[in-house]
């Protein structure tokens, strides 16, 4: 980030700490994950580990809110109104502000919705510290990326799918082509060669909308070795899945609850942009996304890989052919301690991707050489985290 740049940015970030003054506290409490306006008279924090909880702030009436809203928008260059009644934005800091203005919403005035981004840059080390997964994990992400497989990070909100993507990308070769597409920019990749694209809102009647499908197919042009999809919540899931089974390698998020429920979402986002019986949209599926990893928020707000399963291609079903998936490793819970989630990771069976990194001369993780029936035995145990 160039001098400029960082000036416009403390400038926008006083501008809009300005216009939200009445939460101004709680957006510079680093222990705050969470501030939501619900109406002019009803603020809700989280803190890490904690429940929601009420706050003695507010605005004074009504128009207030409305008005702060207005600036907002305003110094995000992202206009509200009750013809635009929608505002979905990224702040100078990273965190993302969501804003649902009349008449979608009107209990008391607008809704509010920030989700802080954490000031501490989460990297590899800090995934080890928190148990969010082991060293034996990463090597699997490390040899997946490293054979250019192309994987979905599939979680719920909150549970930090783009925090893992951001650390996996960073396993990237250093001179790939890398190209992220978002709707606002969360991804902040550390790599020579990446250039960052976003989406474009339609603001007016005469403006032009360019969507999430149409900056795939640009991507294509940039001669990328790697696309990265934010998140994948619409039809330009179909374009991705074309530009996996092209020789492109890539990464994205989705909203889902398990390994399963993401290639089901997957197949229901791409049949909103191509008419296709399932069976080959399936077997398109299978070919494109190689692995799919799995991450889950806890009571105690601790965020876990939980399943890193390869899909190893179709199996017949009862009616229609099925996924054949292949777990490779997984989170085993054990019990909860004081509100706190024991368990461990243990792997579980070979890749099949396992030969193509023989033949291209890729390190295999040594405990995939050391088995032979495909099963690991060693199951590492999670440190207790002190709060």
């Amino acid at each position: 980030m160039n001098e400029q740049t960082q000036i416009d940015n403390n400038q926008l970030t006083k501008q809009i700490t300005l216009s939200l003054s009445p939460i101004k506290e709680h957006l510079e409490d680093d222990g705050v994950t969470d501030i939501i306006v619900l109406g002019y008279k009803n603020i809700v924090i989280k803190k890490v580990g904690q429940g929601m909880k009420l706050v003695n702030a507010r605005w004074e009436n009504e128009m207030d809110l409305v008005t702060a809203c207005y600036q907002v928008g305003r110094n995000m260059k992202r206009p509200i109104s009750q013809d635009h009644p929608l505002l979905d934005a990224r702040l100078p800091d990273g965190s993302r502000i969501n804003i649902v203005f009349m008449p979608c919403h009107n209990y008391g005035g607008p809704c509010v919705s920030i989700r802080k981004f954490p000031k501490e840059r989460l990297n590899v080390e800090r995934l080890l510290e928190k148990n969010s997964i082991d060293k034996l994990g990463l090597d699997i992400f490390k040899a997946a990326i490293g054979a250019g497989k192309n994987i979905l990070i599939s979680g719920g909100t909150g549970s930090g799918k783009t925090t893992l993507l951001n650390v996996l990308a960073s396993f990237i070769p250093r001179d790939d082509r890398v190209i992220s597409i978002e709707d606002s920019r969360e991804l902040n990749l550390d790599h020579p060669f990446w250039s960052a694209l976003e989406t474009k809102q339609k603001l007016y009647e005469s403006d032009i909308e360019i969507g999430m499908a149409r900056l795939v197919v640009n991507a294509l042009r940039m001669f990328p070795r790697w696309i990265i999809l934010g998140e994948v919540r619409g039809p330009e899931a179909w374009d991705l899945m074309r530009a996996f089974n092209t020789g492109h390698s890539g990464m994205s998020t989705i909203h889902a609850n398990d390994v399963s429920g993401a290639l089901y979402a997957l197949e229901n986002l791409s049949m909103a942009a191509v008419d296709m019986r399932i069976e080959p949209l399936r077997e398109y599926i299978s070919r494109a996304i190689h692995v799919v990893v799995q991450i889950v928020r806890f009571p105690d707000d601790s965020r876990r890989v939980v399943d890193i399963s390869e899909i190893a291609g179709l199996e017949n079903g009862d009616l229609v052919p099925t996924y054949r998936l292949n777990r490779l490793y997984y989170y085993n819970v054990k019990r909860y301690d004081a509100g706190q989630v024991i368990g461990e990771f243990c792997m579980d069976k070979k890749p099949t991707f396992r030969s193509e990194m023989k033949n291209y001369n890729l390190e295999i993780p040594k405990y995939w050489e050391d088995t032979s029936s495909g099963t690991k035995p060693f199951k590492a145990k999670e440190k207790e985290v002190k709060k």
